[in-house]
Protein backbone atom coordinates (compact mmCIF):
# COMPACT_ATOMS: atom_id res chain seq x y z
CA UNK A 1 0.00 0.00 0.00
CA UNK A 2 3.19 2.20 0.56
CA UNK A 3 4.19 2.10 -2.61
CA UNK A 4 0.70 2.97 -3.86
CA UNK A 5 0.90 6.24 -1.95
CA UNK A 6 4.18 7.24 -3.56
CA UNK A 7 3.65 5.84 -6.89
CA UNK A 8 -0.20 7.00 -8.03
CA UNK A 9 1.37 11.31 -7.47
CA UNK A 10 4.69 10.51 -9.13
CA UNK A 11 3.06 9.39 -12.06
CA UNK A 12 0.31 12.14 -11.73
CA UNK A 13 3.50 14.27 -11.98
CA UNK A 14 5.22 12.55 -15.11
CA UNK A 15 1.57 13.08 -16.90
CA UNK A 16 1.39 16.70 -16.20
CA UNK A 17 5.11 16.97 -17.25
CA UNK A 18 4.34 15.22 -20.19
CA UNK A 19 1.29 17.19 -20.75
CA UNK A 20 3.09 20.62 -20.73
CA UNK A 21 6.19 19.03 -22.89
CA UNK A 22 3.91 18.18 -25.77
CA UNK A 23 1.70 21.84 -25.99
CA UNK A 24 5.19 23.42 -26.08
CA UNK A 25 5.90 20.71 -29.36
CA UNK A 26 2.84 21.45 -30.72
CA UNK A 27 2.98 25.31 -31.15
CA UNK A 28 2.07 26.28 -34.21
CA UNK A 29 4.69 28.94 -36.45
CA UNK A 30 3.38 32.12 -37.66
CA UNK A 31 4.40 32.79 -41.07
CA UNK A 32 7.38 36.01 -40.96
CA UNK A 33 5.75 38.85 -43.01
CA UNK A 34 7.45 41.94 -43.77
CA UNK A 35 6.45 45.12 -45.32
CA UNK A 36 8.10 45.90 -48.87
CA UNK A 37 10.79 48.33 -49.10
CA UNK A 38 10.16 51.45 -50.46
CA UNK A 39 11.40 52.28 -53.74
CA UNK A 40 11.53 54.82 -56.71
CA UNK A 41 12.93 52.66 -58.65
CA UNK A 42 10.61 50.26 -61.00
CA UNK A 43 11.71 46.60 -61.24
CA UNK A 44 12.66 45.00 -64.46
CA UNK A 45 12.42 41.30 -65.02
CA UNK A 46 13.08 39.60 -68.14
CA UNK A 47 9.28 39.27 -70.70
CA UNK A 48 10.43 35.36 -70.54
CA UNK A 49 10.72 35.13 -66.61
CA UNK A 50 7.74 37.12 -65.23
CA UNK A 51 4.06 36.04 -64.87
CA UNK A 52 1.71 39.32 -63.70
CA UNK A 53 -1.95 37.94 -61.97
CA UNK A 54 -4.21 40.67 -61.46
CA UNK A 55 -7.08 40.05 -58.72
CA UNK A 56 -9.85 41.61 -58.37
CA UNK A 57 -12.92 42.11 -56.55
CA UNK A 58 -15.05 39.84 -58.20
CA UNK A 59 -13.01 36.80 -57.92
CA UNK A 60 -11.70 36.49 -61.27
CA UNK A 61 -7.84 36.64 -62.00
CA UNK A 62 -6.08 38.46 -65.17
CA UNK A 63 -2.70 37.41 -66.20
CA UNK A 64 -0.42 38.48 -68.50
CA UNK A 65 3.32 37.51 -69.62
CA UNK A 66 5.96 39.97 -69.60
CA UNK A 67 5.15 43.32 -69.72
CA UNK A 68 1.98 44.65 -69.68
CA UNK A 69 0.76 45.51 -73.35
CA UNK A 70 -0.78 49.25 -73.03
CA UNK A 71 -2.65 49.44 -76.41
CA UNK A 72 -6.00 48.66 -75.86
CA UNK A 73 -7.22 46.90 -79.28
CA UNK A 74 -4.39 44.71 -78.71
CA UNK A 75 -3.41 44.14 -74.93
CA UNK A 76 -2.01 41.03 -73.96
CA UNK A 77 -4.35 40.58 -70.84
CA UNK A 78 -6.13 37.31 -70.04
CA UNK A 79 -9.32 35.74 -67.78
CA UNK A 80 -8.52 32.34 -65.77
CA UNK A 81 -9.65 31.30 -62.43
CA UNK A 82 -9.05 29.73 -59.36
CA UNK A 83 -9.87 26.15 -60.62
CA UNK A 84 -7.04 22.92 -61.24
CA UNK A 85 -7.81 23.69 -65.08
CA UNK A 86 -7.52 27.38 -64.21
CA UNK A 87 -4.71 29.54 -62.38
CA UNK A 88 -3.04 25.86 -61.46
CA UNK A 89 -2.64 25.13 -65.36
CA UNK A 90 -1.59 28.83 -65.84
CA UNK A 91 1.19 28.69 -63.19
CA UNK A 92 1.89 25.44 -64.61
CA UNK A 93 2.33 26.13 -68.11
CA UNK A 94 4.48 29.10 -67.35
CA UNK A 95 6.62 27.61 -64.90
CA UNK A 96 7.72 24.27 -67.25
CA UNK A 97 11.36 25.00 -66.46
CA UNK A 98 10.82 24.37 -62.77
CA UNK A 99 8.51 21.50 -63.06
CA UNK A 100 10.84 19.71 -65.65
CA UNK A 101 13.35 19.80 -63.11
CA UNK A 102 12.08 18.97 -60.18
CA UNK A 103 10.03 16.10 -61.33
CA UNK A 104 12.98 13.68 -61.83
CA UNK A 105 13.66 14.33 -58.19
CA UNK A 106 10.30 13.91 -56.93
CA UNK A 107 10.66 10.33 -58.41
CA UNK A 108 13.39 9.95 -56.57
CA UNK A 109 11.88 11.64 -53.51
CA UNK A 110 9.34 8.70 -53.95
CA UNK A 111 11.76 5.58 -54.65
CA UNK A 112 14.17 6.53 -51.91
CA UNK A 113 17.36 7.14 -54.25
CA UNK A 114 17.49 10.99 -52.08
CA UNK A 115 17.02 12.22 -48.43
CA UNK A 116 14.24 14.64 -47.93
CA UNK A 117 16.14 17.06 -47.19
CA UNK A 118 18.34 16.58 -50.09
CA UNK A 119 15.25 17.29 -52.72
CA UNK A 120 14.15 20.16 -50.29
CA UNK A 121 17.40 21.97 -50.92
CA UNK A 122 17.26 20.87 -55.21
CA UNK A 123 14.16 22.25 -55.22
CA UNK A 124 14.94 25.64 -53.30
CA UNK A 125 17.75 26.16 -55.86
CA UNK A 126 15.76 25.18 -59.11
CA UNK A 127 13.18 27.99 -57.85
CA UNK A 128 15.63 30.53 -56.99
CA UNK A 129 17.31 30.30 -60.45
CA UNK A 130 17.81 33.13 -62.67
CA UNK A 131 15.27 31.10 -64.96
CA UNK A 132 12.88 30.31 -62.54
CA UNK A 133 9.10 32.04 -63.10
CA UNK A 134 8.45 35.29 -60.64
CA UNK A 135 5.36 35.99 -60.60
CA UNK A 136 4.02 39.54 -59.74
CA UNK A 137 0.81 39.33 -57.23
CA UNK A 138 -1.20 42.83 -57.74
CA UNK A 139 -4.26 43.28 -55.52
CA UNK A 140 -6.50 45.84 -55.36
CA UNK A 141 -7.83 47.48 -52.81
CA UNK A 142 -11.06 45.40 -52.85
CA UNK A 143 -9.41 41.79 -53.72
CA UNK A 144 -10.77 39.27 -50.87
CA UNK A 145 -7.75 37.85 -48.41
CA UNK A 146 -9.01 34.45 -49.08
CA UNK A 147 -8.34 34.54 -52.71
CA UNK A 148 -4.55 36.06 -52.24
CA UNK A 149 -4.13 33.23 -49.78
CA UNK A 150 -5.16 30.88 -52.46
CA UNK A 151 -2.78 32.11 -54.64
CA UNK A 152 -0.26 32.08 -52.45
CA UNK A 153 -0.63 28.58 -51.80
CA UNK A 154 -0.58 27.83 -55.72
CA UNK A 155 2.39 29.26 -55.78
CA UNK A 156 4.11 26.62 -53.14
CA UNK A 157 1.81 23.67 -55.25
CA UNK A 158 3.19 24.78 -58.61
CA UNK A 159 7.11 25.29 -56.88
CA UNK A 160 7.29 28.76 -57.30
CA UNK A 161 10.09 30.38 -55.45
CA UNK A 162 9.72 34.00 -56.70
CA UNK A 163 6.82 36.36 -55.99
CA UNK A 164 6.03 39.58 -54.61
CA UNK A 165 2.44 40.50 -53.87
CA UNK A 166 2.22 44.58 -54.80
CA UNK A 167 -0.75 46.87 -55.51
CA UNK A 168 -2.37 47.50 -59.05
CA UNK A 169 -1.43 50.24 -60.86
CA UNK A 170 -3.56 52.43 -62.73
CA UNK A 171 -2.41 50.68 -66.32
CA UNK A 172 -3.43 47.57 -64.84
CA UNK A 173 -7.08 48.50 -64.10
CA UNK A 174 -7.38 49.72 -67.62
CA UNK A 175 -6.44 47.26 -69.41
CA UNK A 176 -8.36 45.09 -67.27
CA UNK A 177 -11.68 47.81 -68.30
CA UNK A 178 -10.44 47.20 -71.53
CA UNK A 179 -10.80 43.45 -71.62
CA UNK A 180 -14.29 42.95 -70.08
CA UNK A 181 -15.46 45.61 -72.64
CA UNK A 182 -14.04 43.19 -75.11
CA UNK A 183 -14.42 40.30 -74.46
CA UNK A 184 -18.42 40.35 -72.56
CA UNK A 185 -20.74 42.05 -74.58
Amino acid sequence: MKILRWALPSILIYLISCNEISKKFIQPEPIQLSPPVKSTEGCKLRDTASLSLLLDENGEIYFYKGELNLNPDNNNIMETNYSDTGLHKVVNHYNQWVISHIKPLEEQLANHIIADSTFKRFVERTEESKLALYVVIKTGLDTKYANVIKVLDEMEICYVGKYALIDETRDDKKMVLEYRKKHRK
